[in-house]
């Protein structure tokens, strides 16, 4: 069993609609037009989330995964904290919570992993950690802004016709150095 699942996301864009209205230069300001361009924002987000394995915006993530290793790869980085690591027996009972520095050292300055001292098996683990870009941790990189708003624009300009494509090939190149590699 391996789950991954978002427990909480941040409440903002790393873009915002006004930047998007201008870098496409989208004069009017009705609403249905902002409204459609802050969905717009939101999906084109969370495909290129997926397509990189990287989490934009922060949010806190729990894994919960039966199959563990001395060293564990943590998804959807940068990885800001750990919050927590508890370990559950077959029935779902909590075993124990686990200390850091003690039971498990976290490794990586960026893409970071979880090197665990001692786990016994039978049970499973549920890590809770904060991950992404944002304002208290690392700056979303500029490569990563531009392909969100390239994509935004085509998705905008694309609207309606069911054979645009999910990700455009220049975004993908643009991001492409940013694809985790171990998902």
């Amino acid at each position: 069993m391996r789950e991954l699942y978002v427990k909480t996301e941040a409440t903002t864009e790393p873009i915002s609609v006004q930047e998007m209205k201008t870098y496409a230069g989208y004069l009017g300001g009705d609403a249905s037009t902002e409204n459609m361009l802050e969905y717009l924002l939101i999906s084109a987000r969370l495909r290129l989330e997926n397509y990189t394995g990287r989490n934009f915006v922060e949010k806190t993530m729990v894994l919960n995964t039966d199959k563990v290793l001395p060293r564990l790869d943590l998804p959807y980085g940068p990885i800001n904290s750990i919050e927590s690591i508890k370990i559950y027996d077959e029935d779902g009972v909590l075993d124990e919570t686990l200390v850091a520095d003690d039971d498990y050292y976290l490794l990586g300055d960026f893409d970071k992993s979880i090197r665990f001292e001692t786990f016994s098996g039978g049970g499973y683990m549920s890590i809770e950690y904060k991950a992404g870009y944002g304002a208290d941790t690392f700056e979303l990189p500029k490569a990563i802004r531009m392909a969100l708003l390239r994509q935004v624009k085509y998705d905008y300009d694309n609207r309606g016709n069911p054979t645009a494509d999910t990700i455009i090939s220049e975004v993908k190149n643009m991001i492409e150095s940013y694809v985790c590699s171990y998902l």
